[in-house]
């Protein structure tokens, strides 16, 4: 009886290490809420900005620009329909590299787009997941990711921000 008890126990251990390295628990500490919540006490009259619909900019969701091991990584896309080259903006959520995701960025991303700039809010491994500076090598794989495909958006290689 011992003895399936002992593998009983190997056998839960092994599946929760396997399943613990699948998926990773998020942490919504950094979000636009709870933000807001923090300083709707200090400044009474800001606002949470909305995403907005610019005529001007083409939108493009989910973009693959990195696959590591099972893990996809993923930059939303805001073009101003503009045919001239154009420089680029690399936008980074905040969060302190544990927190956060890219739809965080997407009204400031549409904004900017619509006055002429190619911007891309990108995601990047969060410390939950990976070890810091994975999050920035990420990002270095996005900004190249961008440079190797410029003509699909008119992208100015010459004028990336990040």
């Amino acid at each position: 009886m011992n003895r399936y008890k002992v593998i009983l126990t190997v056998c839960i251990l092994c599946s929760n290490l396997i399943f613990s390295q699948i998926s990773y628990p998020v942490d919504t500490s950094y979000t636009v809420n709870s933000t807001f919540n923090k300083l709707i006490k200090r400044y009474p009259k800001i606002e949470i900005v909305k995403p907005d619909c610019f005529e001007n900019v083409i939108e493009i969701k989910d973009l693959v620009y990195k696959e590591i091991d099972d893990i996809k990584l993923h930059l939303d896309a805001f073009c101003n329909k503009n045919e001239q080259l154009k420089p680029a903006v690399i936008l980074v959520h905040g969060g302190g590299w544990k927190s956060g995701n890219k739809s965080l960025m997407v009204p400031m991303a549409q904004y900017i787009a619509s006055k002429g700039y190619a911007c891309f809010a990108v995601e990047y491994r969060l410390s939950p997941e990976a070890i810091f500076p994975a999050g920035i090598f990420n990002l270095k794989n996005a900004t190249q990711f961008l440079k190797d495909n410029s003509k699909e958006f008119n992208i100015d290689t010459s004028k990336v921000a990040i």
